[in-house]
């Protein structure tokens, strides 16, 4: 009830201030309680939800799927809440980060964007299996996703219910339908379109000058008929006709219709909360977007299939196949396996070990060449042996000898016997962390080696943003220059025209001819930027070098945040794989100092054995074991001088101090690549403000420019001085922006964690 109430409200005020506002269409026939269904839609306000895409699922079973940013976090209950809906966290959900890494709880924060797989029970809680964090891009942050069963279906006002949320259906939203063997299939029939309820086809288009100067109260002539009648009529004929060569001159983009400036808005701050930037005013902001936003509607929509031997890839798309493919990750990953298999082989000294021996033996005397005796024996033996953790060592044994006696009476005995020794050092070896010590090591390498695994994926992370954000601009580059270049073939047309009537000389034609020369020239130098960076982002996803990556997010977006030096420091010293490293390898340099000042002291060792055995004529009375036997000892040894055991221990102090002081530079390195990506944030937001303004004056100026050119009161100096500063000022806000972006990317390698 409270979502449809904001609803309704929403619409009110938004057909108040004039704003164009959903209308309501009719629900599809197969939309009913039972019907599993995924939405994607904006967000209107609690659990209210206006649907972009239905897709109708045919298919038995499933999840319910929630995919949007996180309103709430209540750590004491360990829940979150998100599009209203309270999730439920248990120690069985499985909780991933942005790679697909394990995270815990106290990683979440407000405002992230997470996907949940889970169950909603009858309360409205949705209890979660799997929550992972994903990238948040501002597509995605703009987006809601609920998949699920229909609950209730109010067919007056063309809603449903779905996970508890109210879902309104429009003429504008987009209904598909999967069946089961197009869901095995992987992907939708190629004959199978998407149909829109009631929707008029819109295409992008952009108003010629005659349709703009009619919406005006202006009406041009045509185009082509007044350059005709500039090249044949006289002068004075000319100047009425020559408002018709002005409009050649610029192109300008139509702003965005207020309903989807309305509907950005709400889907950006969902709640009603206004970010705060403190580096930007709300003024240079909006300026900032404003040309973004300009530049790259100059671009024409990619295709949604790549073609054959292209990649089509989101940011997200091309982290996760760096980390699965880039060739620097999969050798440490192999290293830190390699480490993996030395824990246990080191912990098999303490295993058990089990033996047998059999040894036969014959010995005959001769005295004075007379042979005086012939005894053979036969003696098999058994025998387990295990080392103990305190350095000892427990040896159970037993043997049963069989001997033969030529000559006498008897001819031949038996004897059997069992024992159970035992060998303990008190000093030197007797201490835990001795006996232990190889188990220690294999698993501080092995830490250290997780450690640095994490840190490449950390950087081939970072590495593949960077490497993404400069492919789109390279194309970006392309596109403004491309657009330089129309603009300056509309300059050399209109100089052109007026040179023929007499009111410009020769040299504005030159002037023009030579701009686009000059653009042409940083045409061919963008198009081989483009290659180079398409070569560097195959190369660090791992693909074969060449493979030509088709970019989905192209578009530059532009988010700033609040700056946060300290707490980010605070960060990374906790997070950092580097640090846990180095703090790693300061641990095992201080168990190799333990001990090597155990090798100081003296050898005295205890060692105790006691068993039972018998001799008899015959088997039987040799298996009752009715004698004993126990012996018991200390041995003491002392090496003089004691040279090695000292070296020994000087070596390991050294390396430990070695190892606190790389601790310590480390923890410097890392601030200061924290300070680093500060700075490049900060600098890059700077540069930002200026070149927007630079833009927008050089608009300014060239209009102004153009004016004068056409009525003849100035040469097409200005005009060209004007086009050089747009094309200038816009390639410097694309750099400056991509480096802004790949400063957070930056900071987040930095820090080990999202901002």
């Amino acid at each position: 009830m409270i979502a449809r109430w904001f609803l309704l409200v929403t619409v009110l005020v938004a057909s108040a201030f004039g704003v164009a506002v959903p209308t309501l269409a009719t629900l599809p026939d197969d939309v009913r309680p039972g019907t599993r269904v995924e939405v994607k839609g904006r967000l209107m306000g609690p659990r209210a939800l206006v649907a972009e895409l239905i897709e109708i699922d045919l298919r038995p079973g499933g999840d319910d799927e929630l995919g949007g940013v996180i309103e709430s976090v209540d750590a004491p209950g360990k829940a979150l809440t998100a599009v209203g809906i309270r999730i439920a966290i248990s120690d069985a959900t499985v909780l991933e980060g942005e790679s697909r890494q394990p995270v815990v709880f106290g990683d979440f924060k407000r405002g992230q964007w997470i996907s949940v797989d889970g169950t909603l029970g009858e309360d409205g809680i949705l209890r979660a299996s799997e929550v992972c964090i994903k990238t948040s891009t501002p597509e995605r942050m703009r987006q809601t996703k609920l998949e699920g069963r229909v609950r209730r279906v109010d067919a007056a006002r063309s809603s449903f219910v779905l996970l508890g949320a109210t879902v309104t259906v429009t003429p504008q939203t987009q209904i598909t339908r999967v069946t089961p063997v197009e869901r095995r299939a992987g992907a939708k029939a190629e004959g199978c379109r998407p149909q829109r309820q009631g929707q008029v086809m819109r295409v992008a288009f952009r108003p010629s000058a005659a349709a703009a100067a009619r919406l005006t109260g202006k009406a041009p002539l045509d185009q082509k008929g007044a350059i005709t009648a500039i090249t044949e009529a006289e002068k004075e004929v000319t100047r009425r006709f020559r408002e018709n060569v002005v409009p050649r001159l610029w192109q300008t983009a139509a702003a965005a219709p207020l309903g989807e400036r309305m509907y950005e808005y709400v889907a950006q701050n969902p709640l009603g909360e206004a970010r705060e930037h403190t580096a930007l005013s709300p003024e240079d902001l909006g300026r900032i977007r404003r040309t973004l936003t300009k530049i790259h509607r100059k671009r024409a929509p990619e295709p949604r299939e790549a073609p054959s031997g292209q990649l089509a890839l989101t940011l997200e798309d091309a982290v996760g196949l760096a980390l699965e493919e880039n060739l620097r990750v999969k050798i440490t990953q192999l290293n830190e396996e390699a480490l993996e298999t030395e824990i246990p082989r080191a912990r098999a000294v303490f295993h058990p070990l089990l033996g047998t021996a059999l040894t036969a033996s014959r010995e005959k005397t001769v005295t004075d060449g007379r042979r005086t005796g012939d005894v053979s024996t036969r003696t098999p033996t058994a025998f387990i042996s295990e080392n103990v953790p305190t350095g000892g060592n427990i040896l159970i044994a037993g043997d049963f000898t069989r001997k033969d006696t030529s000559g006498a009476r008897p001819p031949r005995e038996y004897n059997s016997n069992y024992s159970v020794s035992v060998v303990q050092p008190l000093l030197r070896g007797g201490r835990i962390y001795v006996a232990t010590r190889p188990i220690k090591d294999a698993e501080y390498n092995w830490r250290i080696a997780a450690a640095q695994l994490q840190a490449d994926i950390l950087t081939v992370t970072a590495q593949t943003k960077a490497a993404y954000y400069d492919a789109v601009l390279a194309e970006k580059i392309i596109d403004v220059t491309q657009e330089a270049i129309a603009r300056d073939e509309a300059l050399i047309e209109a100089s052109d025209a007026l040179f023929k009537a007499g009111l410009v000389t020769k040299r504005d034609v030159f002037s023009a001819a030579i701009l686009r020369a000059d653009d042409e020239e940083r045409l061919v130098t963008a198009r081989g930027d483009r290659e180079l960076a398409q070569n560097i982002l195959s190369d660090v996803l791992g693909v074969s070098i060449g493979t030509e990556v088709q970019l989905r997010d192209e578009a530059i977006d532009f988010e700033p945040i609040s700056l946060d030096l300290a707490t980010w420091i605070a960060l990374a010293n906790e997070r950092r794989p580097e640090i846990l490293a180095a703090g790693e390898a300061v641990k095992r340099s201080a168990l190799d100092v333990r001990v090597a000042d155990n090798t100081l002291l003296p050898q005295v060792d205890v060692l105790g054995s006691y068993g039972r055995g018998e001799t008899g004529t015959s088997i039987g009375n040799a298996l009752n074991f009715r004698g004993d036997a126990w012996k018991t000892g200390l041995v003491f040894s002392y090496p003089l001088g004691n040279v090695a055991a000292r070296s020994a221990l000087s070596r390991a102090k050294l390396e430990h101090a070695r190892f606190e002081l790389e601790l310590a530079q480390t923890r410097r390195q890392v601030e200061l690549q924290v300070r680093a990506a500060v700075i490049k944030l900060r600098t890059n937001l700077e540069r930002m403000k200026p070149l927007a303004v630079s833009v927008e004056q050089s608009e300014g100026k060239l209009e102004v420019a153009q004016a004068r050119f056409a009525l003849g009161q100035a040469t097409n100096k200005d005009v060209t001085d004007a086009q050089e500063s747009i094309l200038k000022a816009e390639r410097d806000l694309l750099r400056a922006t991509v480096d802004y972006k790949t400063g957070l990317a930056e900071l987040e390698s930095s820090i080990a964690g999202q901002i």
